[in-house]
């Protein structure tokens, strides 16, 4: 697959793959380990916008994506809030997530009881 990249804003790009263009927004990225990352973009590909959560590793070079990940429907992306959210709440509850955990201060996290 022959791919060409044209940066726009931060975080943002245009590009080209196998002439059929698309765009990237990237919403968020965050370590996995010390050889991969996730990153979460909102992207659009073949007239189809979607929100994308991927596993990106470390090349000879750069980054590159792996086939771990999802994409869905843009449309989609409330109901997978509210499992995420619901997720969180869940997992606080159980005992699995300490919301006083220096690793999740000055996150907006909703610190209510599971509903």
């Amino acid at each position: 697959m022959r791919t060409s990249r044209t940066n726009t804003r931060r975080g943002e790009r245009n590009i080209q793959a196998d002439g059929v263009a698309f765009s990237e927004v990237e919403l968020g990225c965050f370590a996995k380990n010390s050889t991969s990352h996730i990153r979460v973009l909102l992207t659009e590909y073949k007239g189809h916008s979607l929100v994308d959560i991927r596993e990106w590793t470390r090349g000879s070079r750069s980054w590159f994506p792996s086939k771990s990940g999802t994409s869905i429907r843009v449309e989609l992306l409330p109901e997978l809030y509210a499992a995420i959210e619901e997720g969180l709440r869940k997992a606080v509850a159980l005992g699995l997530l300490d919301l006083d955990d220096p690793r999740t201060e000055g996150r907006d996290i909703d610190r209510g009881a599971s509903s």
